[in-house]
């Protein structure tokens, strides 16, 4: 039982819903993909339409993101862009982890 997924590796930002089988749910971890923070390749484009589970989604922008233990069962998680050199925050989530006991 997880609460947050974070990887990499695709050139782009998205972030998702709680999940469980595809469907947002109130028990389901929350995915993040950050690979967005600098390749000469250039970004990912996406060839889908975003889904409903799909919080957050950027394929243009280099970024990078920060998350924040608040406490035993709280986070807070912030993806900010990198725009003409000054970073500007784009997504913001508190991340809950319902199973700490």
């Amino acid at each position: 039982r997880i609460a947050l997924v974070v990887a990499g590796h695709v050139h782009a930002y998205e972030r998702t819903y709680p999940v469980v089988d595809w469907q947002v749910s109130n028990v389901g971890p929350t995915y993040i993909v950050i690979g967005d923070g600098g390749n000469r390749e250039g970004h990912a484009t996406h060839s889908f339409a975003q889904p409903i589970w799909s919080a957050a989604r950027d394929g243009n922008t280099f970024g990078h993101g920060r998350f924040t233990v608040l406490n035993e069962t709280h986070g807070y998680w912030e993806w900010r862009k990198n725009v003409d050199g000054a970073p500007q925050a784009a997504d913001i989530a508190f991340i809950e982890n319902p199973y700490w006991i």
